[in-house]
């Protein structure tokens, strides 16, 4: 894990632009006649992760100082991020062009990929096996 935090006065907003997209880590082989075969390639597949931070000309400095304190990307950091278990701390890497664009030259859109090495949700806990079959009973109001 890396010691580098992403500066929390920066937040990604959620109502536009954020997600995640769950990799594949099943690989399959067709065969003739009847479903394919296949099974599990790895344990963990890295999650790409949609940002999308509106900042203001200073919160724009500061992500540009952020970055190069990552060696322009290429160095993993901990933000938060939010991929099933709640808001929670994941370690990432810059794994796309990070773009910005204005305006009004007061208001910036800076986006870019983040990919986490692995989420929470992805071990298995005490938790996740208990809270299925409760979901199952109890639904929303659980």
């Amino acid at each position: 894990m890396s010691d580098k935090q992403f500066p929390a006065s920066l937040k990604p907003i959620v109502s536009r632009g954020y997600g995640q997209t769950r990799g594949s880590n099943i690989w399959r082989s067709q065969v003739q006649g009847g479903l394919p075969r296949q099974g599990r390639a790895y344990y963990y597949d890295a999650v790409p992760i949609s940002v999308t931070l509106v900042v203001s000309g200073l919160g724009r400095q500061i992500f540009w100082l952020f970055h190069t304190s990552i060696s322009g990307g290429a160095d993993s950091f901990q933000m938060n991020h939010d991929t099933g278990n709640g808001i929670e701390p994941h370690n990432v890497l810059i794994t796309s062009n990070v773009t910005e664009t204005t305006q009004d030259g007061i208001n910036w859109v800076i986006s870019f990929t983040a990919t986490a090495e692995r989420t929470s949700i992805q071990d298995p806990t005490d938790l996740g096996e208990a809270l299925w079959p409760l979901y199952g009973e109890y639904g929303e109001g659980l």
